[in-house]
């Protein structure tokens, strides 16, 4: 028979020990004997100040000795004082404070009391003739009314509102319709504002009313509202209190018995 060519081949790891092939046998290397330290004897601790004896042995049972709080060599005594207790301009401070509050307290307290006895006084108010500052804040909330008004009846009737002033009817029933809506609305505001309130807005921005507050307690002074403004529209809403106004007298009070009012 012939030779295997590979009998002699061998599978060789990268790294030795894997079981692929036997390793030899290497002899261990063994460190040297280390330099043993003679055992420490009783008078080599002595001379070191470490003694040991049976009354240096722990006891577990006796209670450990007090131990020294850790202090601040740079804080004194009188720093730890000053920085523990309350500084006295500060308890000053306080005090005060405390002292004039107490003192509005009873202030106060004496000036209700005092107002509580004392009656209050009667407001005072005098004739007055018409003003146009407060028309002409009335006649702005009165044209804003109007306005919406009438959005609202265009929305809902589909008019065309343009169209109808340019090209009115024969009779000009437009026009007059038109008018009615800005009486109705003043005739609405200035009602209802004077008969519960007493005044209109723009009357009480200037301090004007109509009667006085105690007159508006009465039956008849819701009345007496009606029978002004009635007198008003008929006349033309501006007739009255432009002669009013020249004349400085309210004429309208002097034909209804409703005199406008104003504080001296």
């Amino acid at each position: 028979m012939g030779t295997d060519p590979f009998e002699e081949f061998e599978f060789k790891p990268l790294t030795e020990g894997l079981g692929f092939h036997q390793t030899k046998n290497q002899n261990p290397v063994v460190p040297p004997p280390a330099a043993k330290a003679p055992a420490p004897t009783s008078n080599n601790l002595n001379s070191r100040g470490i003694g040991f004896s049976e009354e240096e042995t722990v006891n577990p049972l006796k209670s450990p000795l007090p131990r020294r709080e850790l202090k601040n060599p740079g804080v004194s005594a009188a720093d730890m004082s000053a920085l523990t207790t309350p500084s006295a301009s500060a308890v000053d401070d306080i005090l005060n404070t405390l002292h004039q509050n107490r003192k509005m307290e009873i202030e106060m307290d004496r000036r209700h009391r005092q107002e509580l006895r004392n009656p209050k006084k009667t407001e005072t108010w005098k004739p007055s003739a018409p003003k146009f500052s407060p028309m002409l804040l009335d006649g702005m909330l009165i044209t804003a009314a109007s306005l919406l008004c009438m959005i609202i009846m265009l929305i809902i009737t589909r008019v065309d509102l343009i169209a109808n002033l340019t090209k009115p009817d024969s009779e000009g029933f437009v026009y007059m319709a038109t008018a009615a809506l800005f009486a109705g609305v003043t005739f609405i505001y200035v009602v209802v504002h004077r008969a519960f309130l007493g005044f209109t807005p723009g009357e009480w921005a200037y301090d004007l009313r109509l009667g006085k507050p105690e007159e508006q307690n009465q039956g008849l002074f819701a009345l007496k509202v009606v029978g002004r403004q009635v007198v008003l529209t008929v006349t033309g809403l501006f007739l009255l209190p432009l002669i009013g106004l020249v004349m400085g007298k309210d004429v309208a009070g002097a034909l209804s018995g409703t005199q406008l009012m104003r504080k001296p």
